[in-house]
């Protein structure tokens, strides 16, 4: 499964909340940023179904000394979560960990999960994990500056839960402002970041955050080769980048012929036929939310003129 390596790295070697990283020195010699380009990087572990968990531990094998004994404490490991998009890649592994006797999991849910507009989401994460912790950190508005003044109360707010957690990991997702906000305040409160989808290309302004996140984060859990090689371009250590796969595979190959009787799609939408109806779905351009309205318009005329039963979901809270 696609999230094993995290799983078994938290099993295998202890990490330290005070002393969870490599000297300066060691990482930008491990990095190639003192050896200059051409500075050999490392080759990133690859993670498959058949492989061995024992060396997905070595994940963390140059966090020594830590102090901590695995057999007499449990690892603490907070997961962050912001939208519904980022908990499709989290759910799996955070069940995953729930089962495990040698984890304590935290849930914290952020953003857009509390807002009554967008669905209030975290309803769903109750349903799995009923002590999830509700942090609100969205500021009311739609200008750019209400993003920017989100980032910095998200901080704040995380920043507070995370102190009184004491996690020994925060695992985050993907490239949301939110997610930026979390790997802020766990970096600089010498947390480990554990970040999962690194090294992929957003467009528009999460693709900055995307990459900001990467360089906060000292666990990395890519889903693709070539996302491997930009976490690595950009200086990260092999030792912790791993080709894991998108977790959220686990939940699309697992549905069937069935599925769409036993996820209830019938009984929500009665009106829809499988494979005869439109998905839709469309998020704004922050950095030109004047093309995004003619992108916008272009796109409903486009579904109006085809003429299907169409299932419109909700955008995103960004601004636009």
């Amino acid at each position: 499964t696609p999230h094993l390596p995290f799983c078994a790295s938290l099993k295998g070697k202890s990490i330290s909340t005070r002393r969870c990283r490599p000297s300066l020195d060691a990482r930008k010699s491990a990095s190639g940023r003192l050896g200059g380009p051409s500075a050999d990087l490392g080759t990133p572990r690859v993670w498959t179904p058949a492989g061995n968990v024992s060396n997905a531990s070595t994940v963390v094998q140059d966090y020594k000394d830590s102090g901590m004994n695995p057999a007499s404490q449990r690892r603490h490991v907070c997961v962050i979560t912001s939208n519904r998009a980022d908990w499709s890649k989290l759910r799996p592994v955070a069940l995953r960990l729930q089962k495990n006797p040698a984890i304590e999991l935290s849930i914290v849910a952020v953003g857009s999960h509390l807002l009554q507009e967008f669905g209030q989401t975290v309803n769903g994460i109750k349903l799995d994990f009923p002590a999830v912790i509700e942090v609100p950190t969205i500021l009311a508005g739609d200008a750019r500056s209400t993003m920017v003044d989100s980032v910095g109360f998200g901080v704040i707010k995380l920043s507070n839960i995370i102190v009184q957690l004491k996690p020994d990991v925060c695992l985050i997702h993907g490239d949301r402002f939110d997610a930026l906000s979390a790997a802020v305040a766990a970096n600089l409160l010498n947390i480990v970041v554990a970040h999962i989808e690194g090294g992929e290309l957003s467009g528009t302004v999460d693709g900055d955050l995307r990459h900001a996140i990467t360089k906060l984060s000292h666990l990395h859990f890519a889903c693709s080769e070539d996302a491997v090689f930009r976490i690595r371009a950009m200086g990260e250590n092999s030792d912790y980048i791993f080709l894991t796969g998108c977790p959220s595979y686990e939940r699309l190959f697992s549905l069937n012929d069935t599925s769409w009787e036993e996820f209830g799609v019938n009984k929500r939408f009665p009106a829809l036929v499988p494979q005869a109806y439109i998905l839709a779905l469309m998020h704004p351009c922050v950095t030109d939310e004047e093309q995004s309205l003619i992108h916008y318009e272009c796109f409903i005329r486009v579904l109006f003129t085809i003429k299907r039963k169409t299932v419109f979901l909700y955008p995103n809270v960004d601004p636009g």
